[in-house]
């Protein structure tokens, strides 16, 4: 079940299930096997941990999260607020969370 992930940079992050990842279109590499693969590293994602970040409209690992937030300034213009909010808005209706 999708989860929100507060942090303090404000950034909109879910937290879901590959199930959930699937169904909002992200696909899977080695169809037998099923994996996710982080859009910043380029790794396998541990099951457990993928996390939809609405900024890069994209999902992450668990370190590259943890790293991003760290690194990355929260936008502050309003088209960039409004499209993040955009892409948010849409990933929690078809998650059935908002």
């Amino acid at each position: 079940m999708a989860k929100i992930i507060e942090n303090r940079q404000k950034h909109l992050v879910i937290q879901i299930s590959k199930k959930e990842a699937v169904g909002l279109g992200y696909e899977t590499v080695a169809i037998d096997k099923g994996y996710l693969i982080c859009a910043v590293c380029g790794q396998v994602i541990d099951l457990d941990d993928i996390y939809y970040v609405a900024s890069i409209n994209d999902i992450l690992c668990k370190e590259c999260l943890e790293e991003f937030l760290e690194k990355a300034e929260y936008k502050t213009d309003r088209l960039s607020i409004l499209k993040e909010r955009e892409y948010y808005n849409s990933m929690m209706k078809k998650l059935n969370v908002l």
